[in-house]
């Protein structure tokens, strides 16, 4: 039985050998062996593709669409190819099996429905020619709400403070000559101060909470979902917070109670090393928020009096 012999430079087929006939690969910008010549430079076949890899017309080669970055026809209906770590429907232009990288991947589209100008050599990660730098485009503090109860399982605290919305809008270029997405980075500042009977008992920041690029509450969640799978296109979405101060009602007789909180909220252009690469029109936007909230319980009905001050955006 006849054995092929492949040979590659730097991770790329060329080439081939079956019983000494040596056949050297001519490839298009994709990857995809679209001839083969023999060693006196003769055309001895050629194959032209559809976009997710059947064969258009020619010569059905083993490593054929996008072949010389190891994608392998396998003739199979529903599971034409195969690329090193899960297979391949060049029928239906997906994946068979789920990504194993999702969430942060689609389940089974292929590089992002980019078939034309990007591959997967690994099956495991697109690999992209173009890619995406973030901008900022809108971030601001909305729907303000006074509340003074908690939900489960923080009901025997008694609290006043603010429930708000910070809503933002992202837009995305495609930029050629950087070698990795630049997507934006959120910074969220808090300080605070807080007094007991007009004592300063505890003095916090100013602290980024999303330093590092860390979740620090569920919140948060909502800044990292569109940031997982980079498109290039407009992105919007909205955080959440719930500042509040918060004492349980044990023991604080005649006490006061006073917080005042600042928060600076920062989003930034992309980075890919010098942030004017991304050409983004705003380069980060900044909104601020200030917060005071007094609490004072009373004797002897039990309870307590609790006064918010309309925060200064």
């Amino acid at each position: 039985m006849p054995v092929t012999n492949y040979y590659t430079v730097n991770g790329e087929i060329i080439s081939e050998s079956t019983d000494g006939v040596y056949l050297d690969y001519l490839t298009d910008a994709l990857g995809s062996v679209t001839a083969k010549v023999d060693q006196t430079c003769t055309v001895v076949s050629t194959a032209r593709y559809k976009p997710y890899g059947d064969l258009l017309s020619g010569t059905q080669y083993k490593l054929g669409w996008v072949g010389s970055q190891g994608y392998r026809n396998t003739g199979l209906k529903y599971s034409g190819g195969y690329v090193r770590a899960r297979h391949f429907s060049t029928e239906q232009g997906q994946w068979t099996t789920a990504d194993p990288l999702w969430p942060s991947e689609r389940l089974y589209i292929y590089c992002q429905a980019n078939s034309t100008s990007d591959s997967d050599p690994t099956g495991r990660a697109g690999k992209k020619s173009q890619f995406c730098c973030c901008c900022p485009e809108e971030l601001e503090i909305t729907n303000i709400q006074k509340t003074f109860s908690l939900p489960p399982p923080f009901l025997m605290v008694k609290a006043c403070g603010h429930k708000f919305q910070v809503p933002y809008r992202l837009s995305y270029k495609n930029i050629s000559g950087i070698k990795a997405d630049a997507p934006c980075t959120l910074e969220w500042w808090e300080s605070s101060l807080v007094k007991r009977n007009g004592t300063i008992i505890k003095r916090t920041g100013p602290e980024n909470f999303n330093a590092g690029g860390g979740t620090v509450s569920p919140t948060f969640y909502e800044w990292y979902f569109p940031e997982i799978d980079l498109e290039c296109v407009i992105r919007a979405g909205t955080l959440l917070d719930w500042p509040y101060l918060g004492v349980a009602n044990f023991g604080y007789d005649d006490a006061v109670f006073e917080r005042t909180l600042d928060i600076r909220i920062v989003i930034r252009a992309g980075d890919v090393g010098a942030r004017s690469q991304c050409k983004c029109t705003k380069m980060s936007i900044e909104r601020k928020f200030r917060q005071y909230l007094k609490l004072q319980f009373i004797k002897p009905t039990p309870g307590l009096s609790c006064l918010v001050q309309e925060p200064n955006v």
